[in-house]
């Protein structure tokens, strides 16, 4: 709520409260200061008496020594310097750091793009030699599989083939055997030894027709063996073709996590000295707040010492009217 019965010196303080702040001390400016209290023509009458005052003090200002003035010029003059040179390098400097940073996290980026790039292709490359090595796999297991089946056959084979020889050599035994009997029983027993011959001579066609179809099947067999044979030298070389090709898949693949490896550490000091910059930037910000502080401080100071320059000379005007009073 507005307050009623403001004075003049209420008027004067909300002056010089605008003007420490850099604002032109207008009627409604201190009106808005005072707390929307006051009149315009109460703050306009005060506001010309101040301002009357202040004329007076200006000119008062002749009174001053030489020295004085000259002193006090030149405190001014080497604050302002003092203040503008802290602000003008620290701007510089901030400014410098900001670009550096810039260019910094920009270069940083892109090689951290880059290498997840990289990272990316490896990681797809390794992939594809692991499918490939599986397959690679799968198919050493298959030729192993069939090389061993077709060396189990051939084995199965020639146990037929060494079981018939055998009945082959007991029948040539007997019959041989069946002729000797013969020979000493040929007059008793023509037809009995002629029956058992013919017996003996079917059983020996049929053996030989077996013995044939076994030589053919033999035959067959060896050519099979020695195809067989064929497909193993061929299953082998083949097969050590797959492990070649495996161990060189395997080396490249040890080679692509030792480069993925590298790539991952590559990476990590990368986030490190991005970390780094970025606590840069805090310091650089932490730094340019401290710089802004001073030059507040700085800024306070001049206008404390705009204040007791102001003192000294209401002081200075007071002795010299004391003096002229004496004088009188």
């Amino acid at each position: 709520m507005a307050r009623s019965g403001i004075t003049k010196h209420d008027v004067e303080k909300a002056r010089q409260t605008l003007m420490s702040k850099g604002l032109n001390p207008s009627i409604d400016a201190i009106r808005v200061e005072l707390g929307n209290t006051g009149s315009k023509t109460t703050i306009s009458r005060y506001l010309k008496d101040i301002e009357s005052e202040d004329s007076v003090r200006l000119d008062d200002e002749a009174l001053l020594s030489s020295g004085i003035k000259e002193l006090i010029a030149k405190l001014a003059a080497k604050l302002h310097q003092e203040a503008h040179d802290i602000v003008k390098q620290s701007e510089s400097t901030h400014k410098a750091t900001v670009d550096e940073l810039k260019v910094s996290n920009r270069e940083l980026m892109e090689t951290e793009k880059v290498k997840s790039q990289k990272l990316e292709s490896a990681k797809s490359e390794i992939e594809i030699l692991k499918s490939e090595i599986t397959k690679s796999k799968e198919h050493a297991t298959e030729v192993e599989s069939k090389l061993l089946n077709e060396q189990s056959e051939t084995q199965k084979l020639q146990a037929v083939l060494a079981e018939k020889d055998s009945q082959i050599v007991t029948l040539k035994d007997n019959h041989q055997h069946a002729r000797d009997s013969l020979v000493h029983y040929r007059e008793s027993v023509k037809v009995q030894r002629e029956q058992e011959q013919r017996q003996h001579e079917q059983q020996i066609q049929q053996l030989q027709s077996e013995l044939r179809q076994l030589n053919q099947t033999l035959v067959i067999k060896q050519t099979d063996i020695t195809q067989l044979n064929k497909d193993n030298s061929r299953l082998v070389t083949e097969l050590r073709a797959v492990q070649k090709d495996n161990h060189k898949l395997e080396d490249k693949v040890k080679e692509l996590c030792k480069i993925t490896d590298n790539l991952k550490q590559e990476l990590n000091q990368t986030l490190l000295k991005l970390e780094r910059t970025e606590n840069e930037k805090a310091e650089t910000a932490k730094l340019r707040t401290t710089l802004d502080q001073k030059l507040v401080l700085e800024s306070k100071k001049i206008r404390d010492l705009e204040l007791e320059n102001t003192k000294l000379e209401t002081e200075l005007r007071l002795l010299k009217d004391s003096a002229k009073s004496g004088k009188s």
